[in-house]
């Protein structure tokens, strides 16, 4: 999105932004079917699951209303600086989970 946003493509940004709420959807529901068939005794308790799935989706909510605020207004160096911290978190908590 970080690079569609530099570019002001508000349709390519709203399409990557729809993909990214749609592969969001697909890791609720694998979340919740992982933290259901969860092996007692497991190192990993469903909750751990959970929580980590919670946090990419705050995260990439942070991202999507970042890529909004940015091509809103593609000028403002501020909007891109947050957008760009936000992706990085996004990553981060992503490959954290994985």
């Amino acid at each position: 999105m970080c690079g569609l946003c530099d570019q002001g493509n508000c349709e390519d940004t709203g399409s990557a932004a729809q993909s990214t709420a749609d592969g969001l959807k697909q890791l609720v529901a694998l979340s919740r079917g992982i933290a259901a068939t969860m092996p007692a005794g497991s190192s990993i308790s469903p909750n751990d699951i959970l929580d980590a799935a919670g946090d990419i989706l705050d995260k990439s909510a942070n991202l999507i209303a970042a890529a909004k605020t940015a091509v809103d207004d593609p000028e403002n160096p501020n909007s891109k600086a947050q957008l760009t911290q936000v992706d990085t978190q996004s990553c981060s908590s992503l490959f954290h989970t994985i």
